[in-house]
């Protein structure tokens, strides 16, 4: 008879991520597979926990994505009353994205 570990077999199944990185410490770069939401990594060359994402993580193909409708940047920050684009400092409020 198998038993089957459900806490490992749904984190097999949870969506994982690959990529670059690289350490803040030591410049020594890697690749790696990791889960969504993973900020800090250890540095196989040093073992300092200053490994980070060397590129921006983008969406899955296929996602819907918002653009800058001045620029065409992809990349936002969310305020309290507005969007605001760091890359052209054009901002609208929320409202104004419907």
């Amino acid at each position: 008879m198998n038993v089957v570990d459900f806490s490992k077999a749904k984190e097999e199944r949870k969506p994982h991520i690959s990529g670059a990185l690289y350490c803040m410490g030591c410049n020594h770069e890697w690749t790696a597979v990791w889960t969504p939401g993973t900020t800090e990594f250890e540095c196989p060359e040093c073992k300092s926990m200053k490994g980070r994402g060397k590129y921006e993580v983008a969406p899955a193909p296929g996602s819907q994505v918002w653009t800058c409708m001045s620029c065409d940047n992809q990349l936002f920050n969310l305020l309290g009353d507005r969007v605001h684009c760091p890359n052209c400092g054009n901002s609208w409020g929320y409202e104004e994205l419907t």
